[in-house]
């Protein structure tokens, strides 16, 4: 628990995050403490520590930061805690420590362990984290490096040529194309449908569903590859994925596939959301 309350305006914030805890010890060259000042003539500055021989840290970085909105940072930390939330606690990880200054020279000291479990922590360390662009910053929730991803969209499409489906009767043409979004910002699962005579699209806002499938998957390996199409002569499907990411951006995978398989992660988050609109979409009203 905090022991005080922030007051005043603020004029400057230090932060020492360190992540040593139970468990293997830190190669000699890892990371394992970092120190961020944050001031309201908008200054910033990151000093970092390696694990060295564990008894003194040698120096790993020593930058001047220009971030953009730094007296935002500073009034969302000022903010956070003039009412502190409950800090979670743990044994086996490291610790942070936060010195916050007001404009009158007063300090005020919070302390907690490193690891995630407070939502407005883990919030304000991200913001912290993109507004520095580091992502490598343990912050308050110690998920230094933590990628992770935001949206995907699932563009699937396939054609009918002479001799397939409806295309026999003259229409070379037709086309069935679907589109699948999966969005953390929005809480949202989108799905639209067109062909073979149907249309149709749902939209759901499922929050905590859409998190806990987007967590299921890698940022740095999702969304992997696709094979060889192997299609059967007269058929041609082909797939577009893009996923962002919270710090890396954006990445798309497209090309030929075979109709009905979509190999490896691909098809786990199919199958994945599948089992999602089941659970979700069975209507009341159709047990009466």
């Amino acid at each position: 628990m905090a022991a005080e309350f922030f007051t005043g305006k603020i004029s400057a914030a230090r932060l020492l995050s360190n992540r040593l805890g139970y468990g293997p010890l830190p190669a000699a060259g890892d990371e394992v403490e970092q120190h961020l000042c944050l001031w309201d003539d908008g200054r910033a500055h990151l000093h970092t520590f390696c694990y060295g021989d564990g008894v003194d840290y040698p120096e790993h970085r020593n930058e001047q930061l220009e971030p953009a909105a730094c007296n935002d940072l500073l009034q969302q930390l000022a903010d956070l805690f003039r009412q502190p939330p409950e800090l979670p606690y743990a044994s086996d990880c490291g610790d942070w420590s936060l010195t916050l200054t007001n404009s009158e020279g007063r300090s005020f000291h919070f302390s907690g362990s490193l690891c995630p479990g407070e939502p407005r922590l883990e919030r304000i360390s991200d913001l912290l984290r993109e507004a520095l662009e580091l992502p490598e910053l343990f912050a308050l929730d110690g998920n230094a490096s933590s990628d992770r991803i935001e949206r995907i969209t699932l563009d699937y499409r396939r054609r009918a040529l002479p001799g397939e489906g409806r295309a026999a009767a003259g229409s070379a043409k037709w086309r069935h194309q679907e589109y699948l979004t999966l969005d953390r910002q929005t809480g949202m699962v989108e799905h639209s449908q067109n062909g073979g005579g149907l249309r149709a699209r749902r939209s759901i806002h499922a929050p905590q569903q859409v998190a806990e499938l987007l967590d299921r998957f890698d940022p740095g390996e999702f969304p992997g590859t696709l094979p060889l199409s192997k299609a059967a002569p007269g058929l041609a499907a082909e797939v577009a994925v893009t996923v962002t990411l919270l710090h890396g951006g954006c990445k798309t995978l497209a090309g030929p596939c075979e109709v009905g398989t979509l190999p490896g992660e691909l098809g786990e988050l199919l199958r994945a959301v599948q089992d999602f609109l089941a659970d979700c979409c069975r209507p009341e009203l159709f047990t009466l």
